[in-house]
């Protein structure tokens, strides 16, 4: 399925993200961690996206693990599921200020990919403005760090149009949690079932949706019609 979904323009550039899983809190396998949305207890999904919502790569880690500690096995996972030809088609991957961290820099860069992440303001108020002095550009090239030269490309004029399209990874997460996850009778995310607990048995969850995702993604290829139109399915 994959083969069929992935060209060189949607593996051009990849979109990176993380998600809550909520589990119920009889599941002593998990443990509690923070996301936007605020405290949580669960899990999370790490997942890589392809420009127009093809899921890549994913990674179930425990709720309290962060984006840095983990994402050296999101890209080894993405190397290992790409061919040698479409490792080559690789160029950007956009994310959000949670990825904001030269050792992320670092690992997407040994997979041949340049990210362009929003800048974590805690880190350095002055790197979050608009448009940065010449003073602050020349300090950040002789530094030359992954993650200052991450900087002087987010905050070009392609840079940020490229950033835009990093909202394709959040829509897939709503569609799954939506649809595809256990979901309660208004519609929304629901903690997992009582019988999934531990990280193998949620994972198990996830998979599934993931699984039924991709087919009904690839049906569309297959109907030349919009791919990330699940609705007829559901």
């Amino acid at each position: 399925m994959l083969k069929t979904l992935l060209n060189c323009k949607n593996l051009a550039l990849l979109a990176v993200d993380m998600t809550d899983v909520n589990s119920r809190f009889k599941d002593d396998l998990a443990d509690g961690g923070f996301c936007s949305k605020g405290y949580f207890y669960g899990y999370k999904l790490h997942l890589i996206v392809t420009r127009d919502g093809v899921p890549l790569t994913t990674v179930l880690t425990k709720a309290n693990l962060t984006e840095a500690s983990v994402n050296d096995k999101l890209t080894d996972k993405l190397d290992r599921s790409l061919t040698k030809k479409q490792r080559e088609r690789l160029r950007n991957v956009v994310a959000d200020a949670g990825y904001d961290s030269n050792r992320i820099y670092e690992d997407f860069q040994e997979s041949g990919l340049e990210m362009i992440a929003a800048v974590n303001p805690r880190r350095d108020g002055r790197l979050k403005e608009k448009e940065l002095s010449r003073k602050t550009k020349r300090e950040l090239k002789e530094r030359g760090k992954a993650r200052d030269l991450g900087i002087l490309r987010y905050h070009t004029q392609r840079g940020k149009k490229l950033y835009k399209e990093r909202t394709v990874v959040e829509r897939v997460f709503s569609q799954l949690k939506t649809h595809l996850l256990p979901r309660g009778s208004k519609g929304k995310s629901e903690k997992m079932p009582w019988w999934a607990r531990g990280k193998r048995k949620v994972k198990e969850v996830v998979d599934r949706g993931l699984f039924a995702y991709v087919a009904m993604e690839y049906t569309n290829k297959l109907r030349r019609k919009k791919i990330r139109k699940i609705t007829p399915y559901l």
